[in-house]
Formats: structure tokens, sequence, C-alpha cells
């Protein structure tokens, strides 16, 4: 699903594994959700979008820095 929607297996693997990571430390304190693979995809995906936005903000800040005229000219 995630592959689908970003078009990125790698960042999708990587999504999915911090998803596992964050079930294994919240769940055992919080206890499963109903829906755990529900649960799993939502948090990938927001994983992914932060990671997309994240991106994208850095190539805004580095395009912003590379089109600024240097001072000496």
């Amino acid at each position: 699903m995630l592959t689908r929607r970003y078009g990125d297996f790698g960042a999708a693997e990587d999504a999915v594994q911090e998803a596992l990571l964050a079930a294994a430390t919240q769940w055992p304190h919080e206890g499963v959700p109903g829906n755990p693979r529900g649960w799993l995809i939502q948090v990938a995906s927001r994983r992914m979008t932060e990671q997309v936005r994240s991106e994208q903000a850095r190539r805004r800040r580095e395009d912003l820095v590379a089109g600024q005229v240097p001072a000496d000219r």
C-alpha cells in the first residue's frame, strides 16, 4: 500500500520498520489495539508523510540557498 502510494519501496520499508518498532515499545504498555494491522499501516503512513514533507522542506531550503547571490558579486 505504501509503495503504491509513494512509489518508493525502500522508504516504505523503513516506515514499516519504524511502525513495528513503535508497536514493540507501545503495545506492551498500552495493549494491542483492536486492529493491529490497521494501526501499523496508519503509523507507517504517517511516518512516510513526515519523511516526504521533511524531504520537500530540505529541498526548498537548498534551492533558496542555491539561488542567493553571494555578497561579493
